[in-house]
């Protein structure tokens, strides 16, 4: 078998980009190659359970606050990606936006057909004094983008601050004179998936188990609170006394629950189990991008993701020399820390996460097993489950 024509082949099936765009790519897709029948199964797979199920009419796109917080939209490439807090959003993120500023912003200066965009935030970022001259800005800001893959750069752009200060406001989804473009035939749209129990684990990692450096995080009165829930374990008795006196004393600096790190038992109860809590980074994700309505075409996995962005980058003409994200994403050895949080809680927690969880298990072919030690099956009930409704 001729494995670049095969190759050729089975790329155009996706909807990104023509045939002739990969022709100078054939080099570095025999890898790619291989793992195509994985893509078209995941998409299959997909469609299959999600039948006709549709939880958002594409008329309400425009009002879906997630969708657009979360989704961002490429006109040059008929691209719709949506992001999964957790599953390599800076790395994807740094390419929705180089291709934004570079494919159609950039163009549309040069035509005197301007997209808004905040100028002087984007100067703020780059602590630039670039003034009166957005092609010069622009193409700094290119540049600097290029360098955000590599973890080692220390100018790293917070782009998520960016996308909510509405710096680039054209690629959002409520931009879209018709929505029902995304559902075109010509049109991709990208999400790529994690393990849940991997994605929760490592939201507990980062945004509970890690202070922040910042003044203020909206993840420290979470500590705190979940601390307040269960007092025996993180404070002496005079410290709980300190609750009784003060009960209004909340979310204060320096009060006895400040800079508590709740076990991952403790949080897993409390996000479960106080329907307050839903936050993007641990909400399913099939909740949050609406797969069912979507019908994602382009399915990357953070399991194959090195495989999976190499496939992205040659579908979007993206110089891979440019990009460096080896060594970004988690080893195996991150992978077994985190199973041994799992190993620690009760099966009754166990199978609430299961349950609330059961749409990405099921749409994208996870196993709760995979993420328990030995593989161990777990045995529900449906009174195991109490999980609030989202």
């Amino acid at each position: 078998m001729n494995i670049k024509n095969n190759t050729a082949n089975q790329l155009s099936k996706f909807p990104i980009g023509t045939q002739s765009k990969f022709s100078k790519s054939y080099q570095n897709v025999t890898q790619i190659s291989n793992n195509l029948i994985d893509y078209e199964k995941r998409i299959q797979s997909l469609n299959n359970q999600c039948d006709n199920r549709s939880h958002l009419f594409t008329n309400q796109i425009h009002q879906n606050k997630i969708l657009n917080h979360l989704g961002f939209v490429l006109r040059s490439h008929s691209l719709f990606y949506c992001s999964v807090p957790k599953v390599a959003t800076r790395t994807l993120l740094t390419y929705m936006t180089y291709l934004h500023i570079r494919d159609e912003i950039i163009p549309s200066l040069a035509n005197k057909s301007a997209i808004s965009f905040k100028a002087d935030y984007l100067n703020q970022m780059l602590s630039s004094a670039i003034k009166n001259d957005s092609m010069s800005l622009l193409s700094l800001f290119l540049s600097h983008l290029t360098m955000t893959t590599n973890k080692s750069n220390s100018t790293q752009l917070d782009l998520w601050s960016m996308y909510q200060k509405t710096a680039l406001p054209y690629v959002r989804p409520r931009t879209l004179s018709d929505s029902s473009i995304l559902f075109s035939k010509s049109f991709t749209r990208i999400i790529f998936v994690r393990h849940p129990f991997e994605r929760l684990a490592s939201a507990y990692v980062d945004k509970i188990a890690t202070l922040s450096s910042e003044p203020f995080s909206i993840y420290d009165n979470l500590r705190r609170k979940i601390c307040r829930k269960f007092p025996f374990f993180y404070l002496t008795s005079s410290e709980q006394n300190y609750y009784r006196t003060f009960r209004m004393v909340q979310n204060q600096r320096n009060e006895p629950c400040d800079k508590v790190i709740p076990t991952f038992e403790h949080f897993v109860t409390h996000i479960m189990f106080d329907s307050s809590q839903v936050d993007v980074h641990w909400q399913p994700y099939s909740t949050l991008c609406h797969a069912c309505t979507m019908k994602y075409n382009f399915i990357g996995k953070y399991e194959t993701i090195q495989e999976d962005l190499d496939l992205l980058r040659v579908q979007l003409g993206l110089n891979t020399t440019n990009w460096n994200t080896k060594n970004n994403f988690s080893t195996g050895k991150t992978k077994e820390n985190y199973k041994l949080l799992y190993s620690k809680l009760p099966n009754h927690l166990i199978c609430n996460l299961k349950h609330f969880y059961q749409e990405d298990f099921k749409l994208f072919n996870y196993q709760v097993e995979d993420y328990l030690i030995d593989n161990q099956k777990v045995q529900c009930s449906s009174q195991s489950y109490r999980r609030f409704s989202l």
